[in-house]
């Protein structure tokens, strides 16, 4: 169970929290704005809220001084996390619908239509009142008034929680049929649609300031408003009523679609030296549209981190043709050639589509099958791709928010990484900054090319495997910068490490940098005013691997049959370049380096069949990756320091530590799929994922 701070390895604990503990998160205070000292809540005040509060002290540890500061009194969460969810739990269902007339001349008229919904709860933050700075007329302060809702005022966690309801459906229809005797053809219309309604919780800031604050009585010469904060509603819980009237439910909403039609022809052109030469064709239009809608109050009359503009539509023109052909009578080579082209872009709300022009291309493919011998299958295989980018990359329109965010520059640069002060508690740190988005019209499209080599070998009756070995490239991959990724970058590219104090790994170079850097707008006091995030084209990106797949089938009189399944992928190299100048490395150990699915389905020719799964994925990179390890009092020298400590005031001055490169992993997961055949033609599976519910890395390091 990992709900609170003091969850995570000793190794990781601070200095301060080896000697004092943690400070618990904040669930409420009074915060002075201008000394950061907490007000003391009255006697008895966080034991009101049901458990999910403690009486705790704000302590602050001067490690070179050895001195302890109390910066006041305030109820801290009982458990820091312990409403963090990333999802718990959902409904969903599904339905489909497949139907066929057939004619007389042969010919099948055929329909299908499938449906899907669902609804899923989960959080990351629970909904917070954070008003201020604003002078309280009752302790005449400069003051922050911050509060954590809780699931006991609530009534429960789900009314904490937000909720993202998805429906979808598709509907095709076609024909299909036999041309000469040779030729199979099928025709085909079909429309999708997807919907999404997301409902976040958050409070409505103007009822939050009318139910605490009450009327604005003025300003301080500064600007800053003057309010009489009401004590006695601050201090106590709300009532369920009170809690659905500011925790209000945000509403975004997202569309997309597409109408579709397609023809295609398969069949044996000729007979060739080797055998009959097969080819198959195709021809697609479609027309492709989206629309989201965020919350028209976001940010507004309620703080809300993701919105997002835009739609717009475009059409696509796909053809492509693929031979089959024998060379040998152990001997087969595969040929195909495609053509793709997107254009007619269309914003719905601005003149944004008429910038983007089109993007086109033709792609290819050649394969080789060899089989020296009828138990062993040798191939290979050559090809390029093509993907356009996306819509929402391209047709996004222009949004700015204001988002409460940590500035990880800053908090390094002040200091504050060393003593664990990179947190929402810390307004040095933590405040208010612009963040704006839009579309790239002339994002490029990526490009790629692939190639792959290996073989199938039957080894005896029942036992298979298949070894095959891939690289793909990629040039001009599209990557999409969002806030925290820039705000990492950027703290990394002028520091050289992260908020953790490990040393940050530029996965660029000096153009990287620049780029990155350019993005975030800070004042005369260092302070971010405004970030510009957005998707960009990266030079390009390399993999490398082996995929690996054994297989095995027994059937026994007594015990009934066994199918036996064991999948495996080695990740060999992960090279990612974001500009041309920059260093072309291998980032493998960022990645996970492996991973293993193995399978067991038992049936014995009865109404009833079982199997079970399990997915292992290596280990990965430890949280502290790259960090100087730390003295046996928690206190963590600087890497950019070779990890030597150069403070003459420290104790452990002159002294050093290694740098640690642990990792963490692997993960294991188990499901469990129990069918029952009712009839020949209905059957009822019961699924059970994740049996031994385990959160799989356990974070801890090594």
């Amino acid at each position: 169970k990992m709900d609170d701070q003091d969850d995570e390895s000793y190794s990781n604990w601070t200095a301060q929290a080896r000697k004092y503990g943690f400070n618990s998160y904040t669930g409420l205070t009074l915060l002075d704005a201008d000394t950061n000292q907490r007000l003391a809540p009255p006697s008895g005040t966080c034991a009101r809220f049901g458990g999910q509060f403690v009486d705790s002290q704000r302590l602050s540890y001067d490690y070179n001084s050895s001195t302890l500061t109390n910066l006041g009194g305030y109820c801290g969460m009982a458990h820091d996390y312990a409403d963090w969810l990333a999802a718990s739990g959902g409904d969903s269902g599904s339905a489909y619908l497949y139907g066929t007339f057939d004619f007389d001349n042969g010919m099948q008229a055929w329909s299908t239509l499938s449906v899907n919904k669902s609804i899923g709860y989960w959080t990351y933050d629970p909904p917070y009142v954070y008003l201020g700075p604003f002078h309280d007329t009752g302790t005449d302060r400069n003051l922050y008034a911050i509060r954590q809702l809780t699931r006991y005022e609530s009534g429960g966690w789900k009314n904490l929680a937000n909720t993202t309801k998805e429906l979808s459906w598709d509907l095709s229809a076609g024909l299909k049929g036999t041309l000469a005797d040779r030729f199979d053809w099928e025709v085909a219309l079909g429309r999708a649609r997807y919907t999404t309604d997301e409902y976040v919780r958050t409070v409505d800031t103007q009822k939050a300031t009318d139910y605490f604050l009450g009327a604005q009585l003025g300003s301080t010469a500064d600007g800053t408003p003057i309010y009489d904060l009401n004590e006695e509603r601050w201090y106590q819980p709300l009532s369920g009523a009170q809690y659905n009237d500011l925790a209000v439910k945000a509403h975004n909403r997202a569309d997309s679609w597409v109408n579709q039609a397609s023809a295609n022809i398969t069949g044996e052109l000729f007979q060739g030296w080797a055998g009959p030469i097969k080819f198959a064709a195709v021809g697609e239009v479609a027309k492709q549209g989206y629309r989201l809608d965020p919350d028209p109050c976001a940010n507004t009359c309620y703080p809300l981190d993701v919105v997002d503009y835009g739609g717009g539509e475009r059409l696509r023109y796909s053809g492509g043709i693929e031979f089959d052909v024998p060379l040998l009578s152990s001997l087969n080579a595969s040929l195909a050639a495609r053509h793709d082209r997107y254009g007619d872009y269309k914003s719905y709300n601005s003149d944004l589509g008429s910038a983007i022009g089109k993007q086109s291309d033709t792609t290819w493919s050649a394969g080789l099958e060899w089989r020296p011998l009828s138990t062993l299958l040798l191939r290979g295989s050559l090809a390029t791709s093509f993907r356009a980018p996306d819509m929402h990359y391209v047709l996004g329109e222009p949004s700015s928010t204001q988002q409460t965010v940590i500035d990880q520059y800053r908090c390094i640069q002040q200091g504050y990484y060393l003593t664990g002060g990179c947190s929402a508690e810390n307004a040095d740190v933590y405040y208010l900054m612009q963040v704006n988005r839009r579309g790239t019209p002339d994002l490029e499209s990526e490009h790629g090319r692939s190639a792959t080599a290996g073989f199938v070998w039957d080894i005896a009756d029942g036992l298979s495997l298949t070894v095959d070995y891939y690289k793909i490239r990629l040039q001009d991959m599209i990557k999409d910068l969002n806030r925290d990724e820039i705000l990492t970058a950027e703290a990394g590219c002028r520091t050289g490490l992260t908020t953790a104090g490990g040393v940050w790994v530029n996965p660029g170079g000096a153009e990287y940098c620049a780029r990155i850097v350019s993005r975030v707008t800070r004042d005369a006091a260092g302070r971010v005013v405004d970030i510009e995030q957005g998707p960009i084209n990266i030079a390009q990106m390399q993999v490398s691997g082996v995929d690996a797949s054994l297989k095995y089938r027994v059937n026994t009189a007594r015990w009934g049959n066994f199918s036996f399944g064991l999948d495996y992928n080695n990740l060999i190299s992960y090279r990612e370049q974001t500009y041309r100048t920059d260093a072309y490395k291998n980032l493998r150990d960022q990645k996970i380096r492996s991973k293993l699915r193995g399978s067991v389905h038992w049936e014995n020719g009865g109404p009833l069949d079982l199997t079970v799964y399990a997915k292992r994925f290596g280990s990965t990179q430890a949280v502290n990756w790259g960090t100087c390890t730390r003295f046996d009092d928690g206190y963590q020298p600087s890497p950019s320091d070779e990890c030597r400590v150069t403070d003459s005031a420290n104790p452990h001055f002159g002294d050093s530590t290694s740098r640690y490169f642990g990792r963490v992993g692997p993960a294991v997961y188990w499901n469990l799929t129990a069918g029952y055949r009712i009839t020949p033609k209905m059957k009822v599976n019961l699924y059970v994922n994740n049996v031994l519910n385990t959160t799989g890395y356990d974070n801890k390091e090594r």
